[in-house]
């Protein structure tokens, strides 16, 4: 942003807005000598600007966002069993395609293992290969070494591998299951950059594990994982705009973003646009639609969940009592249903 620009906004808004980048200077620069009638400017060191802070919990009322997609990494060019680690055991890109998608899921892991195994063998302190055979192992369900690799290069920095460890914390898997330490993991991991980490910490919000239910925290950190290139965002933010957490409800805006999942594989999302179908919150219903969609994501998903999504309410017209009438009070426990009396 050039000094003018920032100059006009600062006139414009009564000096009640000022545009930051790397300095704030409010009129005209000249490099070689100003004009005799150019004000001359001192060009001071400005204060960095402010670090960004975790997304606000204002998502309510925005109509969902489509983000294109970010341009695709660059290739790997190490040789060597580095190399070999990365080509083989690489997660899948930022808003991979259906077929990426499918090529890391049917991926043969025992050579990627041992492509990563030789590459930490020979450089034991890249937390990026530590971590991709954290990957390795993690998806072989081989939790504990996992666990073990993740910690190697989560205590690096490297905010990925916080992630995942924050996960495997969060779920038990290979560690004894600890929200505190899976909290601390994510929030460190979506504060460094990791789109995984913004999702996960989204969802420990929406869950309320270890942390107080915050639906608006929860949205938030969904769509900032979106604009980092994290699908599974996309469902979880449909599912917000569905059931009207941290945000009014909002049918629509649910099904752009089941669609924009969905467009990229995801047969979960694939479901719950059948649900919208089903059940005429789109329009009217359509059950050969719904019916169709139910069918592609058996056939491009077939492992995918099934949305937990309970049936309508119907309503019951009240009955007019008559006479003496007799009251059944149920107490309800995990162990069954006992009544007080009748």
């Amino acid at each position: 942003m050039s000094p003018k620009v920032r100059g006009d906004v600062l006139q414009a808004t009564e000096r009640r807005q000022t545009p930051w980048d790397s300095s704030s200077l409010v009129g005209d620069v000249y490099l070689a000598g100003a004009p005799a009638s150019a004000p001359i400017v001192v060009v001071q060191n400005a204060p960095a600007a402010p670090a960004p802070a975790p997304p606000a919990a204002t998502a309510a009322d925005q109509a969902p966002r489509t983000t294109a997609p970010p341009p695709p990494p660059p290739a790997v060019t190490a040789s060597g069993p580095a190399g070999d680690c990365e080509r083989l055991a690489a997660p899948a890109p930022p808003f991979a395609t259906p077929d990426q998608i499918k090529t890391v899921k049917t991926r043969n892991w025992a050579p990627a293992i041992a492509a990563c195994e030789a590459a930490v063998s020979a450089n034991p302190g890249d937390a990026r290969l530590q971590y991709l055979l954290g990957v390795g192992y993690d998806t072989t369900k081989n939790y504990l070494e996992a666990a073990r690799h993740y910690g190697k290069a989560a205590d690096a920095g490297y905010a990925d591998a916080q992630d995942s460890l924050g996960v495997l914390f969060a779920t038990g898997r290979g560690l004894v299951k600890d929200p505190q330490r899976a909290f601390d993991l994510l929030n460190k991991a979506a504060l460094g950059g990791s789109p995984g980490g913004m999702n996960d910490l989204g969802a420990m919000y929406a869950n309320g594990l270890f942390v107080k239910e915050d639906d608006a925290q929860a949205l938030g950190w969904f769509e900032k994982a979106i604009e980092a290139g994290n699908s599974f965002g996309l469902a979880e933010a449909g599912v917000m705009y569905f059931n009207g957490k941290g945000t009014p409800r909002d049918y629509n805006a649910a099904a752009q973003y089941f669609q924009q999942a969905a467009d990229l594989g995801d047969g979960y999302s694939l479901k719950f646009l059948a649900i919208l179908y089903e059940r005429g919150l789109l329009g009217s219903v359509d059950l050969e639609k719904a019916g169709a969609l139910r069918a592609k994501a058996e056939l491009i998903d077939p492992g995918s969940q099934n949305p937990d999504v309970p049936p309508p309410q119907k309503t019951v017209p009240a009955r007019r009592a008559f006479g003496a009438h007799y009251v059944r009070i149920y107490r309800y426990r995990f162990f069954g249903c006992n009544w007080l009396w009748c």
